[in-house]
């Protein structure tokens, strides 16, 4: 018996030493796609390191008969539809393969895999230190990059190679931000407003379209899970910030708005969406069932397509055109079922969990994920480090939702 308890606290230790580990490593990942330092790498590495090492300890406990959390269905779906992207992509013997999206694809299912892996037990017993930790993180994105834009004249990227990638970074920035405001004191809440003016201002210096949008529909979904009152202020605030930020043109978002209604017929992205679509008309049915490969979208373009003169365009700025074009009516089906399926349970556990901190984060989460699939599909490649990182974070957190109702109703004991 001594034995037991013995190897239970060693066990319970070595998790919590993973654990801190691989919030950590989270921490530097997210932090490097906010300022593009090429930290992720070893992140990577280390995510990789830490999943593995955990993986081999759940056979280990399987074999032993000890009891233990295992993934859902749900789960088990939601990582297999990446490596179900592989396999496809491996079908292809003709088609255009690219090691960049199969890593990154590879990628995706250990960080679901790591965030459904930190025990429950850790984070609440250590929730204040994780959300002032967290509090701290946005801090550093956010003035990192607005000291870039602001006194090194790195306006629309800031730290970032790309004005969309810092969009990015503010409309997934400002929603975790809000929520913390009832989460932390005083100090903390000056602190996070100060985050969500300066996220503000870099959502505008960027000058992304796309991702106002997806700030404004994101915004919209969240309301009718407020109270009236709430909802109320929520769109006359959604309505009153965009017409006074047009009205007094600051920083030329009228004249930004303004060529989009003038120029609608001739913008860019619909000149590419036809040419893209024009060019899938020539694939034959195999090519249409599984498509042409990753990564085959911008050597096709380029040889179909004389749009894109001295930029060659790597994506359509549609992925559901690209995943079309990449891996065919069956890739299609796959996020249409997977993303359909999440939202689903993501709504169901909303309706019937008894906990408001759940509810609370079930919000977040439908948030983020309606933000960043917007601004994705119309900005970014579905396969890119960006757009797939981003979407495993969201997911592995939903999974790690449902792991945690069956944790406060006494399910499951992570002691």
């Amino acid at each position: 018996m001594v034995l037991f308890d013995y190897g239970r606290k060693y066990q319970q230790q070595l998790d919590n030493i993973l654990s801190v580990l691989l919030l950590a490593v989270f921490f530097v990942l997210i932090l490097d796609l906010a300022i593009s330092k090429g930290m992720y790498k070893i992140c990577i590495v280390s995510i990789q390191g830490i999943v593995s090492i955990q993986l081999l300890r759940m056979l280990c406990f399987y074999f032993k008969k000890q009891v233990q959390a295992l993934p859902s269905y749900g789960m088990l779906i939601a990582i297999s539809i990446p490596i179900m992207f592989i396999v496809l992509d491996s079908v292809l013997i003709d088609g255009v393969s690219q090691r960049y999206y199969i890593k990154n694809l590879k990628i995706a299912v250990f960080i679901i895999l790591a965030i459904w892996m930190i025990p429950l037990d850790f984070l609440t017993k250590n929730s204040k230190l994780f959300l002032y930790s967290l509090l701290t993180l946005l801090f550093l994105a956010s003035s990192s990059n607005l000291i870039a834009v602001v006194f090194y004249s790195f306006h629309r990227i800031g730290l970032t190679s790309n004005p969309h990638y810092l969009a990015l970074q503010a409309i997934l920035v400002i929603p975790v931000a809000v929520y913390l405001l009832n989460q932390v004191n005083l100090v903390g809440k000056v602190l996070l407003i100060v985050i969500v003016t300066m996220e503000l201002y870099l959502l505008m210096e960027s000058f992304s379209r796309t991702a106002w949008l997806a700030f404004f529909v994101g915004s919209l979904v969240s309301i009718p899970f407020f109270s009236f009152k709430i909802r109320l202020m929520a769109v006359g605030g959604g309505l009153l910030i965009p017409f006074t930020v047009y009205y007094f043109g600051v920083l030329g978002v009228d004249e930004r708005f303004n060529d989009l209604i003038n120029n609608l017929g001739s913008e860019e992205r619909v000149t590419i969406w036809s040419d893209a679509l024009a060019m899938q008309q020539g694939s034959h049915w195999f090519q249409w069932l599984l498509g042409h490969g990753l990564g085959s979208f911008e050597s096709g373009f380029q040889t179909f397509s004389h749009y894109h003169g001295n930029v060659d365009f790597t994506t359509p700025h549609n992925f559901f055109i690209e995943i079309l074009y990449t891996s065919g009516i069956v890739g299609l089906l796959m996020i249409a079922i997977g993303g359909g399926g999440f939202v689903f349970s993501l709504l169901k556990l909303y309706w019937g969990t008894k906990y408001d901190s759940q509810k609370t984060l079930v919000v977040l989460v439908l948030v983020l994920l309606v933000m960043l699939f917007i601004h994705t599909f119309l900005t970014i490649s579905f396969f890119a480090k960006q757009s797939t990182y981003f979407l495993a974070m969201i997911t592995g957190f939903g999974f790690y939702l449902f792991k945690r109702e069956k944790y406060l109703m006494g399910f499951i004991d992570e002691k």
